[in-house]
């Protein structure tokens, strides 16, 4: 759970600085 919960995280992370780069 602890490594899904990560990654989840991170794909958060990755979401909010593509949405940066594309804005």
């Amino acid at each position: 759970l602890a490594g899904l919960r990560t990654h989840k995280e991170t794909a958060k992370e990755r979401g909010i600085s593509l949405e940066q780069i594309y804005s």
